[in-house]
């Protein structure tokens, strides 16, 4: 039996289908492989070699914040090239909306600390009060296939309420029967919606 190798490549990105013949009697007949499984299969993608990097995995806003989650893919011969890796694509996976889902992330620019890196961002905000978890995900050939972010666990977000200093806000004047001097009805609000009202009298 004699072992017979053969190269292909580079190719475009896709997916491919292959077999094999043989011939004894140089070309003049030829004999197809036997292959029990259907033809092969080669798929070619661009190769992802890291996802991580992520700023802000730990997020604590109130609901009138916005934060901007960043990630980054490094994937050789491809982002290491100025300006967006082509065919990448970024996503953000996080439960905000109530069950687990998908937002695509933008190309931000070249990491600055390190150039071989494509850099994402991602906007959110704002959100009801609770707590949320995201992670990311990206892909080297428009979505075929996808690798996530190498993080030992899932960022997360808390929202809490927004924290406002206590104000005072002068109701109404009204008329004191017992001197001649205004008197004034004064509300102090705090930022847990509660009033504490104080009459105070004088000009």
């Amino acid at each position: 039996m004699m072992n017979t190798i053969g190269t292909i490549g580079p190719l475009p990105l896709g997916e491919y289908e292959f077999t094999v013949r043989f011939s004894g009697d140089e070309g003049n007949t030829w004999k197809w492989a036997e292959l029990p499984y259907g033809n092969g299969k080669v798929k070619s993608s661009v190769p992802i070699k890291l996802v991580g990097n992520i700023y802000l995995l730990e997020i604590e806003m109130d609901t009138e914040g916005k934060a901007v989650i960043k990630a980054q893919v490094w994937a050789p011969g491809v982002t290491d090239k100025s300006g967006k890796g082509e065919n990448i694509i970024g996503q953000l996976w996080s439960n905000i909306t109530g069950e687990w889902a998908p937002l695509d992330m933008q190309y931000y620019g070249d990491a600055w600390m390190n150039i071989n890196n494509d850099e994402y961002s991602l906007s959110i905000g704002p959100l009801p009060f609770g707590e949320y978890e995201f992670t990311v995900r990206f892909s080297g050939d428009n979505g075929k296939t996808w690798v996530w972010a190498d993080i030992p666990q899932n960022g997360k977000i808390k929202i809490v309420p927004r924290l406002m200093p206590p104000y005072v806000k002068i109701i109404k004047p009204i008329k004191s029967e017992i001197i001649d001097t205004p008197s004034y009805e004064i509300v102090v609000k705090a930022s847990n919606e509660k009033e504490i009202r104080i009459t105070a009298t004088g000009w």
